[in-house]
């Protein structure tokens, strides 16, 4: 008897458990769906696509879209059409800047999807993020484990893998911009070089210019000098230089000779 009403509390007891877990499922489920109805309001998705830092997530036109990267076709362009409509100037006469940008950004965003080349660069970036999302999971995964933690593995990599999309966009976004910027100051230091020699050669060529025109008179007025004519008159003659002349020297006076008279002779002996 004991054994019976053991079994049928830990029957009652399961029952009970299984039971619990669906209501939270349930409630769960309720409270997204609130959630979600909450989003799809004209100020809540103007504020979204607009707000501080929704430059870099607006990269990805799936969360720009709200729509998961596996969504149909249909379904994307169900909920473009719907967005639209949220965000569209004539429905926030409030905001119209504000709104004119959102609706600009799920343009955007649609034509992205359109494209081809972009969407293959897209996806480029996306099996990069999903590698990262691996590791990032497995690793919050442990530490759940350590700590005796539930842990929803399919919620936990869909959020993983947004905030880290997020981030990849972002960062090869600043690269871009980056090597635009330099790029863009490269050009400008060539375009200085190049009007610099530019103007440097002008400059050449007008003082080349302005010799050849007065090479002719340089030459009339050479063959003038040498005809002995000047701009102002007549022939007036070649200087000469003038004669050399030999130096006369007066010699100098010759000194009287002194005459020595001779010795005496010496005495006998």
């Amino acid at each position: 008897l004991t054994f019976k009403m053991a079994a049928a509390s830990a029957a009652d007891g399961r029952l009970s458990t299984k039971i619990d877990l669906r209501l939270r499922k349930f409630l769960a489920e309720v409270s997204e769906i609130e959630a979600r109805d909450a989003m799809m309001t004209s100020a809540f998705q103007v504020d979204r696509l607009t707000k501080p830092g929704s430059k870099y997530l607006n990269l990805n036109p799936f969360e720009v879209l709200q729509v998961d990267p596996t969504a149909s076709d249909e379904e994307i362009r169900k909920q473009y059409r719907k967005l639209s409509l949220l965000v569209h100037p004539d429905k926030n006469p409030n905001d119209v800047d504000k709104a004119k940008s959102a609706f600009e950004t799920i343009r955007t965003a649609m034509e992205t999807l359109k494209d081809d080349d972009k969407m293959a660069l897209l996806e480029e970036r996306f099996e990069e993020s999903r590698a990262l999302t691996q590791i990032a999971v497995q690793k919050l995964k442990l530490e759940a484990k350590a700590k005796g933690q539930l842990f929803d593995e399919a919620k936990v990599s869909k959020e993983q893998f947004r905030k880290v999309t997020a981030k990849l966009l972002a960062d090869y976004e600043l690269r871009k911009k980056d090597l635009e910027v330099k790029f863009t100051e490269t050009k400008k230091r060539e375009r200085e070089a190049e009007v610099k020699g530019e103007d440097e050669r002008k400059t050449k060529q007008a003082v080349d210019k302005k010799w050849d025109e007065k090479r002719d008179k340089r030459v009339s007025n050479w063959r003038d000098f040498q005809s002995g004519k000047t701009e102002k008159g007549p022939k007036v003659g070649l200087l000469k230089p003038p004669k050399f002349r030999v130096e006369q020297r007066t010699p100098a006076p010759t000194q009287p000779a002194i005459v020595t008279a001779p010795a005496a002779p010496a005495p006998a002996p």
